[in-house]
């Protein structure tokens, strides 16, 4: 499944996941950051609709890629 925060124009965050929200994590099979400051959080939306608001890790740069990152679900709607 895969998750962008823009579907219109070119994306900051897009996860690529096996599976949807389990036990409030989206585990991302890759996380690609194309953002020039790393936000504390991001709105999800997949290719279905559903949308998902999930904290992103302070680990992880604002410009790159990244794999196997759980991503705790702030708001699913």
């Amino acid at each position: 499944m895969i998750w962008r925060d823009a579907w219109e124009d070119a994306p900051g965050v897009v996860v690529m996941s096996e599976h949807g929200v389990q036990q409030g994590k989206l585990h991302a099979v890759v996380l690609a950051l194309r953002l020039d400051a790393l936000p504390a959080a991001a709105t999800l939306t997949n290719e279905h609709g559903a949308q998902v608001r999930v904290r992103l890790p302070r680990d992880v740069d604002p410009f790159s890629i990244n794999t196997r990152i759980p991503l705790t679900v702030e708001v699913t709607t």
